[in-house]
């Protein structure tokens, strides 16, 4: 099934790292709501991609930032260095519509069994990154059958500095989180109770599965931990040691959106914070398949997402207009 050999010690340690990138997905999104000196400083981040055209009905087209929804789908990235190459442990498709400045996150189980596009096989969605970042966008593409417009991917290293040069996140811990593995030098200890974390307990946070809703139950603590982020991010975008943080984040972040688009982005999402923010849940079903965990997204549920998804980037000032008028009849035809 997987083309890929199990590697226990390599496994262990990017588990111990996974949950950094949540984070760092977090302040990818601080950073869309800061100033344009922010991107000055991430400018070689720019890396654009040839696109799979695996349908031809799903082709690129140029889209005014300013005025139409956009999809970027968001890539933590599960190996260091600076080639953006092996698995992604975190897969979040982020659906922006500025008419109403809402911001819409979807959380791919990294486990989903799904095509990998160019390769002729199923297999776990993280491992379509394994053949590069063109191959898992076009799989997460004919998924959901939608065209992505954008990619981003950020790697692992700086994540506690991250969060330490943030001051650590306020959160609201809703239980008691205890866990400890010494072969992943991981030690989870945390009581219930609104708390500063710093980048240590943030990553435990997120990580922590050891209850009855495992990995779907971290999924929700990680959106939880997002929108910390960005509603403590107010705070520090007019913050002097912010230009730190830039810079951490610059050395560990590509794309493909331009410095323009950037910009354009970031004028119109400048004041977002927790409440634009809207939480796409997915059903999913584990099961086994020679000997291997993978999650079922059923097609059923791959239809309902599409139909959020479409209503999420609709055109809602057209639609708005298109009411007005139909309302404006209607009373004319009273008359």
């Amino acid at each position: 099934m997987t083309k890929f050999p199990k590697r226990k010690e390599a496994r262990a340690k990017r588990k111990v790292k996974r949950i950094t990138i949540i984070i760092m997905t977090a302040v990818f999104l601080l950073l869309f709501a800061t100033g344009a000196y922010v991107w000055h400083q991430i400018g070689n981040s720019y890396q654009p991609i040839d696109r799979i055209n695996w349908n031809e009905d799903k082709k690129e087209e140029d889209k005014n930032i300013l005025k139409e929804p956009i999809s970027i789908v968001l890539y933590g990235l599960d190996a260091e260095g600076r080639d953006f190459v092996g698995r992604t442990d975190t897969i979040i498709l982020m659906l922006l519509n500025p008419t109403d400045e809402s911001v819409s996150l979807l959380s791919l189980p990294r486990d989903t069994y799904t095509e990998i596009v160019g390769e002729n096989y199923k297999d776990k969605i993280t491992h379509a990154n394994n053949y590069g970042v063109e191959t898992s966008i076009a799989s997460v593409e004919k998924m959901l059958d939608m065209h992505i417009d954008y990619y981003a991917m950020i790697d692992l290293d700086g994540f506690k500095k991250v969060i330490d040069e943030l001051g650590g996140i306020e959160l609201e811990v809703e239980k008691r989180m205890r866990y400890s593995d010494p072969t992943q030098d991981l030690n989870i200890d945390l009581y219930p109770g609104l708390q500063t974390l710093n980048g240590e307990q943030a990553m435990g946070y997120a990580r922590f599965r050891s209850d009855a809703e495992g990995d779907f139950g971290r999924i929700k603590r990680q959106q939880k931990l997002i929108k910390a982020v960005m509603d403590q991010s107010l705070s520090f975008r007019s913050a002097t040691k912010f230009t730190d943080l830039v810079k951490i984040v610059g050395d560990h972040f590509k794309t493909d959106l331009t410095r323009t688009d950037m910009l354009k982005i970031l004028n119109t999402y400048h004041a977002a914070t927790g409440e634009n923010l809207t939480s796409i849940p997915v059903e999913g079903v584990p099961f086994m398949l020679n000997g291997v965990s993978y999650v079922d997204v059923s097609s059923e549920e791959r239809a309902r997402l599409r139909q959020i998804i479409q209503n999420q980037l609709s055109d809602k000032s057209a639609m708005n207009d298109q009411e007005n008028t139909d309302t404006e009849n209607n009373v004319n035809n009273k008359e």
